[in-house]
């Protein structure tokens, strides 16, 4: 028996190598072969100069679009150049961010005929990293009794974790965990 499969191109992988740690322009940090899908301004360093989050993907015709990837690329403006601060490969084609109160805000999102998954992650600049504060991960699948819901809300400046499960969600327990997360470190929302 001959099998034949169809195989399609992965996306790859975010070359954080070729992106400069300076540029004279923003558009100087966009490396060959990512495509720039979408991008927010907004102070998120509170000097009152506004930054860039950019928000890109490769350009890969032979990618499928829901497994392809995404990446997260924040540039702060200093003097008569643009500095990088921030650099994240997501991969999730589902991810968008924005700028809100000072804050870098990372949204995905994911849903298919049996479930469906979202995460809200929300990042502050300290110390020359954009570190992890705030995140809820959101969850729902079907089960032979109905739908089975989860939500998991961390708050990274009280180390707390809280869990609720159920239909709806009835259970709750709530722990407590040390640690901090920077942008590169966290997991993406697959």
């Amino acid at each position: 028996m001959l099998v034949l499969a169809l195989a399609t191109a992965a996306p790859p992988a975010f070359p954080v190598s070729s992106v400069p740690l300076t540029a004279p322009t923003p558009e100087a940090f966009l490396p060959p072969g990512w495509a720039l899908v979408d991008f927010e301004v907004g102070d998120l360093t509170g000097d009152g100069v506004p930054d860039h989050v950019f928000l890109l993907e490769p350009e890969c015709a032979s990618c499928e679009a829901d497994k392809g990837a995404r990446a997260l690329l924040v540039i702060e403006s200093f003097g008569s150049g643009w500095m990088r601060v921030g650099v994240a490969d997501w991969g999730d084609a589902s991810m968008a961010a924005r700028v809100d109160s000072g804050q870098l805000v990372v949204t995905t999102g994911r849903t298919s005929t049996q479930s469906e998954r979202s995460e809200v992650a929300k990042f502050v600049l300290e110390r020359g990293r954009f570190q992890l504060v705030w995140r809820v991960v959101s969850s729902r699948e079907e089960g032979i009794d109905g739908p089975i819901a989860e939500r998991i809300t961390e708050d990274w400046k009280l180390h707390e974790r809280v869990v609720e499960r159920g239909t709806p969600l009835s259970f709750h327990h709530k722990e407590t965990f040390t640690g901090s997360r920077s942008l590169e470190e966290t997991p993406s929302g697959r």
